[in-house]
Order: C-alpha cells, then sequence, then structure tokens
C-alpha cells in the first residue's frame, strides 16, 4: 500500500442513504363487529443523505431530493477536503 500512496491515490468509501419518515399509527377501540375508524397522520415526507469517508475525513450532506447535482457538490466538497489535507502535509 505504501508505494501508492506515495503516488497520491487514497481509499475512500461513499454512502448514500434515504430515509422515509413513517406515519405514526395509533390503536383505535370499538364496538365488536364495527370497523373502527382511526385517524392517521400520513405522509410521504423524506430525506436523503450521502456520506464519505477517507483516511482522516468524514463528510455528510443531508438532501431533500436525490439529485445528480447535489452528489456531484458532495463529491467535490469531499475532493476540496481531501486536497486541503495533502497540501497541509
Amino acid at each position: 500500500m505504501g508505494k501508492y500512496k506515495k503516488r497520491g491515490f487514497a481509499i475512500t468509501c461513499l454512502d448514500e442513504f434515504t430515509a422515509v419518515i413513517r406515519p405514526y399509527y395509533q390503536r383505535a377501540w370499538s364496538i365488536k363487529g364495527i370497523r373502527p375508524l382511526t385517524k392517521i397522520n400520513y405522509t410521504r415526507e423524506k430525506f436523503h443523505v450521502t456520506g464519505l469517508l477517507g483516511n482522516r475525513s468524514f463528510l455528510y450532506e443531508f438532501t431533500e431530493k436525490l439529485k445528480q447535482e447535489d452528489f456531484l457538490y458532495c463529491l467535490k466538497k469531499f475532493l476540496n477536503v481531501i486536497a486541503n489535507q495533502v497540501n497541509t502535509k
């Protein structure tokens, strides 16, 4: 691994995650034989997280939509962090 480090290579990991905000279900009581009715606060809201992990750095970004522009922004930001670490050595 030493020869690759000397050439300027770095091992990094990238992952993306989408979390859906689930509705809150509540139990309801009813008379036997009658279908229970209850109000449900339903939402389709969700958020996305993109995370990058390098040798000595970690970066994550929260976004509302998973778009190519957001992904590239996060990647460029991470590359700047790595470049700053290399330049400060």
